[in-house]
């Protein structure tokens, strides 16, 4: 089986190549969704870690506090 036209034209006609364009646009829009969701987690423990060094500087910084006014 041969398809012939141009791109408008075949997905116009929701055929075969309109169902595979499609299939791929979900594939990659699943892809993109993914990449999204791990850029989160990846930004999520970026700020953890940022967080728990600025819990760890100011105890640390109270105590050097604590210890002059002693």
């Amino acid at each position: 089986m041969t398809i012939s036209g141009n791109h408008q034209t075949l997905m116009d006609a929701k055929g075969v190549y309109y169902g595979l364009v499609e299939a791929q646009n979900l594939h990659m829009k699943s892809d993109n969704q993914k990449e999204l969701e791990d850029d989160d987690m990846s930004s999520m423990r970026k700020h953890k870690a940022v967080d728990s060094t600025v819990s760890k500087l100011n105890e640390r910084h109270y105590k050097l506090v604590q210890s002059l006014m002693s």
